[in-house]
């Protein structure tokens, strides 16, 4: 069953880049369908060897796009490149002094981070391309917004308060933790209809709760809101495990149309495969799902990022559906 699946909603205007988008995925598809955890650490070695060729010209590619177009995040792109890179030397390295005890769930998480850094990074150097020679406009000031770090965690939510030619405020809801001036953000600007402008933006300063940024890039507006995440608190039941999964209690902290945060007193895996049940204004839901990250520890609780894998239209519809509905019982909040 393919994990990774292409769709022209990722396509770039690079027909180059798009051919090696596809080649990646189905790299990462094949070597998930030919082995199982029972695979010899030469079988890792060779897909090692091959994907690290493929991404050390892939990445080369993309380097010299993001250097003609002027990409104002091509320092910190370069940066994922070279930690990507230089995971996979590691990890070859290790394969071959057989330091590494699982060379299969290694190589999963390999290729979990490529797949996350062209559905994250990638995806907004092409649409900031598309759209460079945009700007937000006035209409978004009282709107709900939320606030995350370039690696999509969530930092803040609150409402845009002011907008000029040079600067965007956000007034937040909660103490700004966890960012410096100059550092770069992704902000969602929820609109009135199912808009949402979705940019990257750089701090300029902090003054109490009001974050002040840079107006200069919008990356891209989407229309089913999918980067748009909702703070709610559902009960929710996790199974893991493929074969005779175990089940645990858990607590859905937020929610979007590519996964959930959630926090359950279950030690879980980067990685690993789960099914999570939930119910969100009488629909029920049942859905596959990867572990991300853990993204802390407190009170006996573990907190995860949660990536729904090869969401159905279906589910996508009802999904989408249920999320505006919180979103319009979150707004009321913030207004």
């Amino acid at each position: 069953m393919a994990s990774y699946k292409w769709s022209e909603d990722y396509a770039s205007t690079y027909k180059t880049i798009d051919a090696e988008h596809k080649d990646l995925f189905e790299m990462l598809n094949l070597f998930e369908d030919t082995y199982d955890t029972n695979a010899s650490s030469g079988d890792v070695l060779a897909f090692l060897e091959m994907l690290i060729r493929h991404c050390h010209k892939h990445f080369k590619h993309e380097d010299e796009i993001m250097e003609i177009q002027k990409y104002p995040l091509n320092e910190y792109h370069r940066g994922v490149h070279v930690e990507l890179l230089n995971g996979m030397l590691q990890c070859l390295a290790w394969l071959k002094e057989n330091i590494v005890k699982n060379p299969y769930d290694e190589a999963l998480k390999l290729s979990a981070k490529l797949y996350n850094h062209v559905m994250n990074d990638d995806l907004t150097i092409f649409s900031y391309i598309k759209h460079k020679h945009l700007r937000i406009g006035s209409n978004i000031i009282g709107r709900p917004c939320e606030i995350y770090t370039m690696d999509n965690k969530l930092l803040n939510y609150g409402k845009v308060s002011g907008f000029g030619d040079e600067f965007i405020n956000v007034e937040c809801k909660n103490k700004i933790m966890a960012i410096g001036v100059n550092d770069f953000v992704r902000i969602s600007v929820v609109m009135f209809d199912k808009q949402c402008n979705y940019f990257v933006a750089r701090l300029h300063n902090i003054k109490g709760n009001e974050m002040r940024l840079y107006n200069n890039m919008l990356i891209k507006t989407v229309n089913d809101r999918e980067y748009f995440r909702i703070s709610t608190h559902l009960n929710a039941k996790i199974l893991i495990g493929e074969e005779n999964p175990v089940a645990a209690d858990a607590i859905i902290d937020d929610i979007s149309a590519g996964g959930l945060q959630i926090k359950t007193e279950h030690t879980l895996l980067p990685e690993d495969f789960i099914k999570i049940e939930f119910e969100v204004n009488d629909k029920k839901f049942s859905e596959r799902c990867r572990v991300r990250r853990e993204l802390k520890k407190e009170d006996n609780l573990h907190h995860y990022g949660i990536q729904f894998v090869s969401l159905e239209k279906s589910s996508h519809d009802k999904l989408m559906q249920c999320i505006m509905f919180l979103q319009s019982k979150h707004v009321a909040t913030i207004r």
